[in-house]
């Protein structure tokens, strides 16, 4: 398997087209891409359809075949890359998931990991479980500093050719989302 990816970051930071990209690149290689879109309105029960029978979100079926694959716990036999990705928008908040991503960050970074709140009841187990094993991918937009230097690099390359001045900086980087850049780079 290429790989299990889980893509954060803060509000409009470029996860979305982040995901986009991924997909596009795929399917411009002849790969077959599965997109489960945002179960949010079935786990909530917000829907006509008959009642829910289950207490969590991972007993869906599709749910529970995309955690099984994100986890680790089944892999591609062919191979293949499994890229999650969370919402900062208008999803509810897991302590849980958050937590997991954050101590997996600090895993990376060879960091100490953050504890749990020991006065916190609703811990969710299996999204601990489901995150262990994935590599956190964190976005996060350039300031407009960085975005500058960035650009004047790719001017003495000769890739951008124009000025690079305050207002050719500013421009740019308001219209790539404040400076969401990280979407360029091809996810291994």
């Amino acid at each position: 398997m290429l790989g299990v990816r889980l893509v954060d970051g803060g509000r409009a930071s470029g996860k979305s087209l982040m995901l986009l990209h991924a997909m596009a690149s795929a399917f411009v290689k002849g790969w077959i891409v599965l997109n489960i879109a945002d179960t949010q309105e079935l786990v909530n029960a917000c829907t006509e359809y008959s009642p829910i029978q289950f207490n969590h979100a991972h007993d869906l079926a599709i749910v529970n075949h995309f955690v099984q694959y994100l986890s680790g716990e089944k892999i591609l036999p062919n191979g293949g890359a499994v890229i999650a990705a969370t919402s900062r928008s208008h999803a509810p908040r897991s302590r849980s998931t958050d937590l997991a991503i954050a101590q997996q960050l600090e895993r990376q970074a060879e960091q100490e990991l953050t504890e749990r709140d020991p006065f916190e009841k609703k811990y969710d187990k299996r999204a601990d479980e489901a995150l262990q094993n994935v590599q956190v991918l964190w976005l996060e937009g350039l300031s407009k500093m960085e975005a500058r230097a960035l650009m004047e690099y790719w001017a003495q390359s000769g890739v951008l050719r124009q000025r690079v001045d305050e207002k050719t900086v500013t421009e740019k980087w308001a219209l790539a989302g404040n400076g969401v850049v990280e979407s360029w780079r091809e996810v291994p």
